[in-house]
């Protein structure tokens, strides 16, 4: 088998805990990044080469963060970035090649062989293997969003045809799925995942698969492309595709571009962190390509020696790790700083009091009672997509006498204004619901609705409320049960 293939993959977003509703957890990190390599002055951009696996060829490496990093090579073993320095080898597979390895947290890895066998590392261990596809003859790539759900590719040669053919199996957790032909013209040689409902692969040719959770696409040509080898996604609106021929090609959820150059020479593999960054390597150029979403960077040397940069892995914008097939890893950094806001949660900020209606004096005439609700809704959900506040409720009874649910109505709210402390952005309700609002009994309907990208962070409104009394009602204290509810969505 000719040719390069990297098995590079995003990484995951962690999704932070649900906070209390009054409150948005922010954390400012400033990431002051020591050099892992001592024996260089520390320097932002590319550092100098660290020799990490004499007499072996790395053929991969993935970046949980930028303390922990998996590197595998061409002779067993497993290689693990700590953020300051790299361990020495551990052989996991006697003397067969492992071809990719995906980390999507420190505490859980798979590596794939070139037999078709996966590793799973659970933070301390390796187990395995277990054998996922023991018809393997050429190169296996994996993808892993979480603990449970990975995606494996390869190549299996025909020999029935004498032609290359490619299978891909998935992983829930427990274990792994029958493999499955997929690729009847070629072999693959790189899958990308962004979520256990999308993936993307490329096969050593012009094609191109999409998966959606559940069934995989009919080939895309990618036009002009030649020996696709690497594949990087960060949504599932969003991938970059890398050929031998130093071009590349942008998926935009539908389609693929045309190919565009990136170099010069044949491309190692390429790593998106972002939409608005990612990174390819120059296989026998020794460079190093940054984009910024819209267009690529003049290509940069970082190995004078040509020492075949074969795989890349990046975190952000400010770390990746490239290894080489002379056992070399390089390091990226970049001053920068991080703020990571996390979502909180949609929920009342204050818990809506009883209604309380004015006392009406029976006087032989229709009367009318009023009173006012106050609402004070938080979405601190961060998402923008807008809220809704559902009321239902039992009869108003008195004893054994009713008042008739519809002859309770709102009027239309007051302009919400925002709590003492939050900037908020007032919810915008105009035409999502219609006024007066008639009470409607057992069945519940939206008395407020906030539009999307509006309505977030803490604020209150009052609603207006009046009720109908005949002058043949009994008189009495009547009293209904309301079940007032917040949910997402206008």
């Amino acid at each position: 088998m000719s040719g390069v293939r990297e098995a590079r993959r995003s990484p995951r977003i962690s999704s932070g805990a649900a906070f209390l509703h009054t409150a948005v957890a922010v954390m400012l990190l400033g990431m002051f990044m020591l050099n892992p390599f001592p024996a260089n002055a520390f320097s932002f951009g590319w550092q100098a080469p660290a020799a990490i696996d004499a007499g072996h060829s790395l053929n991969d490496v993935s970046c949980a963060s930028t303390t922990f990093c998996i590197a595998v090579d061409n002779g067993g073993n497993v290689l693990t970035f700590t953020g300051s320095a790299w361990s020495a080898p551990l052989n996991i597979d006697g003397t067969t090649a492992l071809e990719a390895v995906s980390c999507p947290s420190a505490s859980f890895c798979v590596a794939v062989d070139a037999k078709g066998n996966a590793f799973q590392y659970n933070g301390s261990t390796w187990s395995g293997p277990t054998v996922v596809d023991s018809k393997t003859d050429a190169v296996a790539a994996v993808s892993c969003t979480s603990s449970s759900f990975c995606m494996m590719a390869n190549g299996i040669f025909n020999t029935t045809t004498s032609s290359w053919n490619g299978d891909v199996s998935s992983f829930n957790g427990t274990g792994w799925s029958a493999p499955v032909t997929l690729d009847t013209a070629g072999y693959f040689s790189d899958v990308s995942c962004t979520s256990s409902t999308f993936c993307a692969a490329v096969e050593w040719g012009t094609h191109a698969y999409t998966y959606n959770g559940s069934a995989w696409s009919a080939p895309s040509v990618i036009s002009g492309s030649s020996f696709l080898n690497g594949i990087s996604c960060v949504t599932s609106s969003y991938c970059v595709a890398t050929d031998w021929n130093g071009d590349g090609s942008t998926y935009n959820g539908s389609t693929w571009s045309a190919e565009y150059p990136i170099d010069t020479n044949n491309l190692a593999g390429v790593s998106c962190p972002l939409t608005t960054f990612c990174m390819a390597l120059g296989y026998y150029n020794g460079t190093a390509i940054a984009s910024n979403g819209s267009s690529w960077d003049t290509p940069l040397v970082i190995d004078s020696t040509k020492n075949d940069l074969f795989a890349i892995s990046c975190v952000n914008a400010g770390f990746c790790m490239a290894v080489t097939k002379g056992g070399a890893a390089y390091e990226y950094l970049e001053e920068m700083a991080t703020l990571a806001v996390d979502p909180g949660t949609i929920a009342f900020a204050v818990t809506p009091a009883p209604v309380s209606f004015s006392t009406v004096t029976l006087n032989g005439l229709d009367a009318t009672s009023t009173a006012t609700q106050t609402l004070d809704i938080g979405d601190n959900s961060g998402s923008g997509g807008g809220w809704n506040v559902t009321l239902s409720n039992t009869p108003f009874t008195a004893g054994t006498h009713v008042l008739a649910s519809s002859d309770f109505t709102a009027q239309l709210p007051s302009a919400p204004s925002c709590d003492a402390g939050s900037t908020c952005e007032p919810a915008g309700w105009s035409g999502l619901v219609s006024y007066p609002y008639v009470l409607p009994g057992s069945s519940a309907t939206k008395l407020l609705s906030a539009a999307a990208f509006t309505g977030m962070g803490d604020q209150q409104c009052s609603v207006p409320w009046t009720a109908y009394i005949p002058a043949n009602a009994f008189s009495g204290t009547y009293a209904s049960t309301w079940t007032v509810s917040l949910v997402s969505g206008p």
